[in-house]
C-alpha cells in the first residue's frame, strides 16, 4: 500500500523517505558532500510531476504507477485526498524558520516573469539591477507562503502527522519514535546522523545573499 510523505521544502522529506523505504544513503553512497549533505532519491519522489497532477494532466494513479516504492515523497498535501498520507509538521517556530531559510538557500529559482503581480515586481527589481531587493521581497514572500501552509497542515485532522521539530537535533528519531513512528528507524537514525553533518546553522543574510547570487544570474527567458 503507498503512503504518501506530504512535506514543505527544507524539511528533509527526501531524506526520511529514502529510510521508510530502508535505503541505506550512507553505504551506497548518496548523500553528496558540498555546502549541505542532499539526498537525491529520484525513485520514491513525484515532485516532479505535481504540476502536472495539480493541472489534471495527469492522475495522482498514473504518477505512482512505476515507482516500485511504498514511501513516496511529495510537497502537495490537499491533493492526496483520502490515500494513506504522512503529513510533516514542524510546531516550533523557530525551527520551522530555520528549515525555510534551508529551503531557501538551497533551491533552484523557477520564478516566471509576468506570472503574477509577485513575479512581476521581482522581474523588475531584477531589470533594475537590485538584486538584494528583490532577493529580499522574494524571501518574504516565500516565508509567508511557507508559514501559511504549514498552519495549515497543522490544523488539518485528515491525516496521521509526524512533528519533525527535532529535525536538526541528536534526538530526531527518538522523537518519532515517541509518536510511536518505527518503520526503518534503525536505517534513518544512521542516515540522519550523517545529513546532521552537513547543515549548517544560517543567517538571515546568509540566505537573502543565495538569493541574490542566483538573481544576479538568472535567465528569465528560459522560464517564459
Amino acid at each position: 500500500m503507498t503512503t504518501f510523505v506530504s512535506y514543505l521544502g527544507g524539511s528533509a522529506g527526501d531524506m526520511f523517505t529514502a529510510s521508510c523505504n530502508g535505503i541505506n544513503l550512507v553505504d551506497t553512497n548518496q548523500f553528496c558532500h558540498t555546502k549541505v549533505v542532499i539526498a537525491p532519491v529520484t525513485e520514491c519522489t513525484i515532485k516532479h510531476k505535481e504540476k502536472q497532477i495539480q493541472s489534471g494532466k495527469i492522475s495522482l494513479h498514473q504518477a505512482i504507477a512505476d515507482i516500485p516504492f511504498e514511501f513516496i515523497s511529495t510537497h502537495l498535501f490537499h491533493e492526496l485526498g483520502d490515500n494513506k498520507v504522512l503529513n510533516i509538521i514542524v510546531n516550533d517556530t523557530q525551527v520551522l524558520n530555520r528549515m525555510i531559510q534551508r529551503q531557501m538557500w538551497l533551491q533552484r529559482l523557477t520564478v516566471k516573469r509576468d506570472t503574477g503581480n509577485i513575479a512581476t515586481h521581482v522581474y523588475n527589481l531584477c531589470l533594475q539591477e537590485r538584486f538584494m531587493d528583490a532577493s529580499e521581497f522574494w524571501f518574504a514572500f516565500s516565508k509567508k507562503i511557507a508559514i501559511n501552509r504549514m498552519a495549515d497542515k497543522i490544523q488539518s485532522q485528515q491525516h496521521q502527522k509526524l512533528d519533525f521539530s527535532k529535525l536538526f537535533t541528536n534526538d530526531f528519531v527518538s522523537s518519532l519514535n515517541e509518536q510511536h513512528f518505527t518503520t526503518n528507524t534503525k536505517i534513518l537514525k544512521l542516515n540522519h546522523d550523517f545529513w546532521i553533518q552537513g547543515q549548517p546553522l544560517l543567517s538571515y543574510n546568509d540566505v537573502v545573499e543565495s538569493i541574490c547570487e542566483k538573481f544576479k544570474t538568472y535567465d528569465w527567458d528560459s522560464n517564459d
